[in-house]
């Protein structure tokens, strides 16, 4: 999210959501949701 005008961008990569599996699996964890938020400045800010 950027920190300066709001703007947002929804990813959803493959590689994130199998490592999640996997670390849920390492420590028998069940997820009932998440999210991840990377905040900073847009290229339009910069």
């Amino acid at each position: 999210m950027c920190t300066k005008c709001g703007k947002f961008i929804e990813v959803v990569d493959q590689q994130i959501e199998d490592l999640q599996d996997k670390l849920c699996g390492r420590y028998n964890f069940m997820p009932k949701r998440h999210r991840m938020e990377i905040y900073g400045i847009c290229s339009d800010c910069k």
